[in-house]
């Protein structure tokens, strides 16, 4: 099976590496998102929401409940990149990855 992160202008921009993956929900498999999260100094995922949906709201909020699970190693000292928004496409299975936004909505 395929998992597909992407976090790109995030995780390039940066030293950020994604510690170990959280188990994946049989009824995420094959589907794919894009949501945007927000990660604090610890690595901690701080916020999450949905920018592109699965097509099913219950679908939604289990990706979300999924991302907010990820962690990542602390920042390093001058990491500018953490508390802020950044688009993370995702693909569960075997399905295309959504195309990386630019940038996240402003959040209402």
């Amino acid at each position: 099976m395929r998992l597909w992160i992407f976090a790109l202008a995030f995780l390039s921009a940066t030293a950020a590496a994604a510690q170990e993956l959280p188990p994946i929900p049989q009824d995420l498999l094959n589907v794919s998102a894009i949501s945007c999260v927000k990660m604090d100094d610890s690595g901690k995922i701080v916020g999450a929401y949905m920018i592109q949906s699965t097509g099913d709201v219950a679908r939604d909020r289990e990706v979300i409940a999924w991302v907010k699970k990820l962690h990542w190693d602390k920042a390093k000292p001058g990491d500018k990149s953490r508390n802020v928004w950044f688009p993370m496409p995702i693909a569960f299975g075997d399905t295309q990855p959504p195309e990386m936004p630019a940038s996240c909505p402003v959040k209402s």
